[in-house]
């Protein structure tokens, strides 16, 4: 909110583990706020998942709305009930077999025939992320990005991919 943002989505990794912190903040922030004008900001605070399937390249899922996160939540638990801690069972097939209420941000490596079946379950509510972080990697990233989206028709948004929110926490990220 400091920053000027009008919104943010969190996605964790496998799972939705820091969504009731991440709503703490944002609920409670005004109370952290030392200028008046951020917390009168509006901001949104979405919730969603990063998954792989053993199969595929990864994909950020976000619900649209409640009905979306409980389908989110119900999806994550099958994948995980059968995996030993800290893994999931997913196969790409997993993820475009119920897609209602949830949007979708595939992660490169981007796989063609991938992206088509996802286009056509996801339709409208596909969205490719780009990012740009000083790395030959996202260079070639980006220009892969635009050739999709010239080929496919699938949106193209900016980004970021923070695995961290602060240097001090890197070598719990590591």
């Amino acid at each position: 909110k400091r920053l000027g943002y009008r919104g943010l989505g969190l996605c964790d990794i496998n799972g939705v583990y820091g969504s009731v912190r991440g709503y703490q903040a944002h609920e409670y922030s005004s109370s952290f706020d030392t200028e008046e004008v951020v917390s009168n900001l509006p901001f949104s605070y979405l919730v969603g998942v990063e998954l792989t399937p053993r199969d595929g390249s990864p994909l950020a899922i976000l619900p649209m709305n409640k009905e979306g996160y409980k389908t989110l939540c119900h999806f994550i638990t099958k994948i995980k009930r059968p995996a030993n801690k800290g893994e999931v069972h997913l196969q790409f097939q997993d993820l475009i077999a119920d897609t209602e209420e949830l949007l979708a941000f595939p992660l490169p490596p981007w796989n063609p025939e991938q992206l088509e079946k996802l286009l056509d379950a996801f339709k409208d509510r596909l969205y490719l992320p780009v990012t740009k972080d000083l790395t030959w990697e996202s260079v070639e990233n980006y220009q892969q990005a635009v050739q999709i989206e010239q080929d496919f028709k699938i949106p193209l948004f900016a980004t970021q991919r923070p695995l961290f929110h602060t240097p001090a926490r890197k070598i719990l990220h590591d």
